[in-house]
């Protein structure tokens, strides 16, 4: 599985490019984590590169095994992180 996150202080945000290729005009999607992990959101990441980027903000896709039992982003000043869990254990990237 693939999700995206903000790897610099500031906060997820996307560029206004990045908003008119998905189709939405603002952050009310950000949290959600359909919306984090959507393939839409991932393919758009990967096509636009930091063009992708709103203000502040650095995204990177990374993957987490797909058959984890949980997961959720962590939010440290803007600076995201993801702890999921896999057969019992917690794993944090």
């Amino acid at each position: 599985m693939e999700i995206v996150l903000n790897k610099c202080f500031g906060g997820f945000s996307l560029s206004k490019s990045a908003c008119e290729r998905l189709g939405i005009d603002d952050s009310d999607f950000y949290d959600e984590k359909e919306f984090r992990s959507s393939s839409r959101l991932v393919e758009c990441v990967r096509a636009l590169g930091d063009f992708a980027n709103g203000d502040y903000a650095e995204l990177e896709i990374v993957e987490i095994p797909s058959d984890v039992t949980d997961w959720e982003i962590n939010d440290y000043d803007g600076a995201e992180s993801i702890t999921y869990v896999l057969n019992g254990k917690l794993h944090h990237i």
